[in-house]
């Protein structure tokens, strides 16, 4: 199991739960966000794909996922948030235009790119000054924010280049060996489920 809060040798395993996609047991969601809490990756299942979550408010998690990834610094990751409140409490400012749409398709595939806030990880926005926002209709993914407290990475859990991760048996470990992380294992992503997460720019009203 990995050892949360201290420190982790690269040999380390990595701690695995299995979580049940409708009713997932929250002492295994609380484990997940007390790794998220300690600077750790989560990968996680959501509406769309499994995703690879950490902390949005630490710039050292947030570099992890580019590394073991092996994601380019110049692409942007989006957030998952739980609802529309906490995406306003984090940009700040939220177009009114953003509002309407989240509130007819949150939760849903819908990501929402508005102004981020200067206390955004530039890291995030790959200097675009951009965010892309997302509230997951997947049951783990929101206990997971929620039990959190705020929003967490969202990009997709596999290395950067390799197809994206819709069944558990297909995560292997070793794409994030050195890293502290965990994987909560829940169910295999159904085509009818894995749908393409759009996307919408939306912009303040002048």
């Amino acid at each position: 199991m990995v050892r949360v809060g201290a420190d982790t040798r690269p040999d380390d395993p990595v701690a695995r739960y299995t979580v049940s996609p409708e009713a997932p047991s929250e002492a295994l969601i609380e484990r997940g966000a007390t790794a998220l809490r300690h600077g750790s990756l989560v990968a996680f299942p959501t509406d769309t794909l499994y995703a690879l979550g950490a902390d949005a408010s630490n710039p050292r998690a947030i570099e992890q996922i580019f590394v073991a990834k092996g994601r380019s610094f110049n692409n942007p990751i989006p957030l998952l948030v739980a609802d529309v409140a906490m995406a306003t409490r984090l940009a700040g400012t939220f177009p009114e235009a953003a509002a309407r749409l989240a509130e007819r398709y949150w939760p849903g595939p819908l990501t929402l790119v508005v102004p981020a806030p200067p206390t955004i990880c530039p890291l995030l926005t790959a200097g675009t000054g951009r965010i892309g926002l997302r509230a997951p209709d997947a049951a783990v993914a929101l206990a997971l924010i929620r039990h959190f407290g705020g929003a967490i990475t969202g990009t997709s859990a596999n290395r950067s280049g390799v197809e994206s991760l819709w069944m558990p048996t297909r995560c292997c470990a070793s794409w994030v060996t050195g890293w502290r992380w965990c994987w909560m294992a829940g169910p295999r992503l159904e085509a009818a489920r894995r749908r393409s997460s759009m996307s919408q720019s939306v912009r303040p009203s002048s």
